[in-house]
């Protein structure tokens, strides 16, 4: 081996710093590595459900609700167990714009509690329907 070259050296323009070039390269990559998974999120979050439906692929949709238990669940909004609360709220919002009336009506609730989570399930109903109209409006027209 000569002696102008050290094992540490291997690789290293003479008097440059070793492997800056290999550095660049891994750092371009590293960054479009970065972007291709911002983007493929984006692209998830954006085409993912252009229908609207909260339904996950694979999964049957909820069972439509009774006004039994619309009413029912309303009642659980004020429950005194935190996981009732909050399995009523989301199967609420699952049910959709069925259950805005009794959330309506629950928002005069003495219980804050209650009043509180109807008027946050309500929110979300609305919210998700106005979405949908709006991909329903922006969406080009099929065949």
């Amino acid at each position: 081996m000569p002696a102008s070259l050290s094992l540490p050296e291997f690789g290293r323009p003479p008097g440059g710093p070793a492997n800056v070039w290999l550095s660049a390269l891994a750092a371009g990559f590293a960054v479009l590595g970065l972007f291709a998974a911002v983007g493929f999120s984006l692209a998830a979050i954006l085409v993912g459900d252009p229908g609207g439906s909260d339904a996950r692929e694979g999964e049957a949709a909820p069972p439509p609700a009774t006004p039994e238990e619309i009413d029912s669940l309303v009642t659980l909004l004020g429950s005194d167990d935190p996981k009732s609360r909050s399995h009523a709220e989301r199967r609420l919002i699952e049910i959709g714009p069925a259950a805005l009336p009794s959330l309506r009506r629950a928002l005069h609730s003495p219980d804050p509690e209650t009043a509180w989570r109807a008027e946050e399930a309500a929110i979300e109903i609305e919210e998700r329907r106005a979405e949908k109209a709006s991909l329903s409006r922006s969406a080009p027209p099929g065949p």
